[in-house]
């Protein structure tokens, strides 16, 4: 079976901060289980906003921005598991991912949604307002590409001001955590089924379709 490929991106501009702490957590629990881990930090990152060209929705080619945007999709359609980390600031999300997340998706992903079926999880990070509404954004943005979304439990929304503060968000950490073996035992399992049908011939796994189809 081959090695699960998590991506994870931090949507902060500031590097170290909560946010980046929390990708860090992330990528050890998944480096543990013997996952390929990337980690994408967008402070590291040239992100050009939208311009005013106006043809994103009617052109039929990638934008056409010279920065880091392609290279990070390409990341993202080569993983089993992508995770957002989303900072909210002025009740909202941080600017950079929300920067990231329109040039991708008009940009390259909404030609043939190649996200289609990859497991996505997110975790917010704030002081204390407005982490459920980035976090429906986050879900909203998976759904838009066709992404599984596994249920974990409590959405991880994790508070702290200060830099290290929210580690004693006590529930924060535990819903990370659930979201953390949710998205791997679901991307276990997804791989061992598709490992299970490549090994059948074509008429052993006409036989198997037939009788899941009588058992229903």
């Amino acid at each position: 079976m081959e090695k699960i490929v998590v991506t994870i991106i931090s949507g902060s501009e500031r590097k170290g901060g909560n946010s980046d702490s929390v990708v860090n957590y992330l990528a050890n629990y998944f480096q543990s289980v013997d996952c390929s881990v990337h980690s994408v930090f967008l402070s590291e990152k040239k992100i050009i906003p939208c311009g005013s060209c106006g043809d994103c929705n009617y052109r039929s080619s990638p934008c056409h921005l010279d920065d880091d945007v392609a290279s990070i999709v390409d990341c993202l359609v080569n993983s089993n598991i992508i995770i957002y980390v989303a900072p909210v600031h002025a009740f909202g999300m941080a600017h950079k991912m929300q920067i990231f997340l329109e040039r991708a998706g008009v940009g390259y992903l909404r030609f043939n949604r190649p996200l289609s079926n990859k497991l996505g999880g997110c975790v917010v990070v704030g002081r204390r307002y407005n982490l459920g509404n980035v976090h429906d954004q986050l879900l909203n943005n998976f759904l838009l590409n066709r992404m599984i979304i596994p249920g974990s439990g409590y959405p991880a929304l994790i508070q702290g001001g200060e830099s290290g503060n929210i580690w004693h968000d006590e529930e924060g950490v535990s819903a990370i955590n659930q979201l953390m073996e949710r998205l791997y035992s679901l991307a276990i399992s997804m791989s061992v089924k598709k490992t299970d049908e490549f090994c059948l011939s074509q008429n052993e796994r006409i036989a198997a379709e037939n009788n899941s189809k009588m058992k229903v």
